[in-house]
């Protein structure tokens, strides 16, 4: 419950707008290169007052490892909400730190590059993920393949056999 609440106070001092970089406490994000120079090209570009308007609420958060921590957070701005971001938080051995990457897909959100260029956060994909998937296509398609069709007038011709879409065309064209 400690942990979470670090990583939850962190994260809100890492987004807050109004402390400068230089005035962050030590080790608040893990990595700073880029961030600076992402920073003032949000301020200098054309959603300076979107991302100066922008609040950061976090919702779940889970721990991943005894070191790590993944959470869910939303940015709402003057001009509209941004649901469903991803965040990392990684403990250091002394303080738990908020990655680069999560300042920085934020700061390319609103038009800042951190270089060198960062990528979005994305969960990791649950164990065996690809093999639940791959099987439910399998399993769709064989359903799409043998699905049974509605009678006549309700078929819409997506079930008929391919002759007998050409048939039904002569019927109804007169021919």
């Amino acid at each position: 419950v400690a942990a979470e609440a670090e990583i939850r106070a962190r994260h809100a001092l890492a987004v807050d707008r109004s402390i400068t970089l230089e005035d962050d406490p030590p080790g608040l994000v893990d990595d700073q290169t880029g961030i600076a120079e992402a920073t003032a090209e949000v301020d200098a570009g054309e959603y300076a007052d979107v991302a100066a308007s922008a609040e950061h609420t976090i919702g779940d958060l889970v721990f991943t490892a005894p070191d790590e921590a993944w959470f869910e957070y939303t940015i709402t701005t003057s001009s509209g909400e941004i649901p469903g971001r991803h965040g990392i938080a990684r403990f250091n051995g002394s303080v738990w730190q908020i990655t680069r990457d999560t300042i920085c897909q934020d700061l390319a959100t609103a038009g800042g590059t951190c270089v060198p260029v960062s990528e979005p956060n994305q969960p990791p994909e649950p164990e065996g993920w690809t093999q639940v998937m791959a099987e439910n296509d399998r399993i769709a398609q064989l359903y799409f393949e043998h699905r049974s069709c509605l009678p006549p007038p309700f078929d819409q011709g997506w079930c008929l056999t391919s002759d007998q879409r050409e048939q039904d065309a002569l019927t109804n064209d007169g021919g």
